[in-house]
């Protein structure tokens, strides 16, 4: 479990716990981002494509066979993040929208507890 902070109040997010709800969406890379992961993790790029889907931000990776279409992202219908597997295999270099998840008001975790609940 780690703590961080939401509009002033500490909040304990359980990621050791989750089965990856946050890696259950579009996880879009920037152009920086793609470059830390094409550097750092080739072993793992090769089973990934990098897409620019048109008319959304940046790019999205997925299992090299597989498609899917703009609407799929919209309906969040595309899986989980091509480097989940029981946790995030690039946690370190993970995208900006990850590291967000759950602590700005507007990715809110749904496992999120604030932390002044679980004090004794």
């Amino acid at each position: 479990m780690c703590t961080v902070e939401n509009k002033g109040v500490d909040i304990v997010l359980p990621c050791s716990t989750c089965a990856g709800e946050c890696c259950s969406q579009a996880v879009p890379f920037t152009k920086a981002e793609v470059k830390i992961i094409k550097k750092k993790y080739p072993t793992m790029l090769k089973k990934v494509s990098v897409v620019k889907m048109d008319g959304l931000p940046g790019f999205l990776l997925k299992k090299k066979g597989t498609s899917f279409t703009t609407q799929d992202i919209m309906n969040d219908n595309i899986g989980q993040c091509v480097f989940y597997n029981n946790g995030c295999g690039i946690y370190d270099d993970r995208p900006k929208v990850c590291k967000d998840f759950g602590v700005i008001p507007e990715m809110k975790c749904p496992y999120a507890i604030p932390k002044e609940s679980l004090d004794v």
